[in-house]
């Protein structure tokens, strides 16, 4: 799979856009840091779709932060993100993304993955 981790609908309001932490528990047990993820994501406004972005040239964290200040300023409350780098169950530390020997039908399932999310 492409998508090694994710989050839906996070709540805008809820983050410390300051500190530089989108916290979140992977599969309920461990505290992690999506912050500086790389992938795509999405801003929503009552759960309708403003804009798909991505994070590649710069962490996932900085990308949203940004949105609070663009044109989009206003105009969403929540996002959902789909990342290419799995957390280390033990250290819970984002791994580097491991993109190689990536099959067609790994692709095929992570945009349906993602179609479906």
């Amino acid at each position: 799979m492409l998508i090694k981790a994710y989050g839906e609908y996070w709540n805008r309001a809820k983050i410390d856009w300051t500190v530089g932490v989108l916290g979140g528990r992977l599969k309920g047990k461990i505290q992690v840091n999506a912050w500086n993820q790389r992938g795509v994501y999405a801003l929503y406004d009552h759960f309708n779709l403003v804009y798909i972005g991505q994070a590649e040239s710069q962490d996932l964290g900085k990308r949203l932060r940004q949105h609070h200040t663009d044109r989009f300023a206003e105009r969403w409350d929540s996002f959902s993100w789909f990342g290419l780098c799995a957390f280390d169950r033990k250290t819970s530390k984002l791994l580097d993304p491991d993109i190689a020997g990536v099959t067609e039908t790994s692709a095929i399932r992570s945009i349906e993955l993602v179609a479906i999310l």
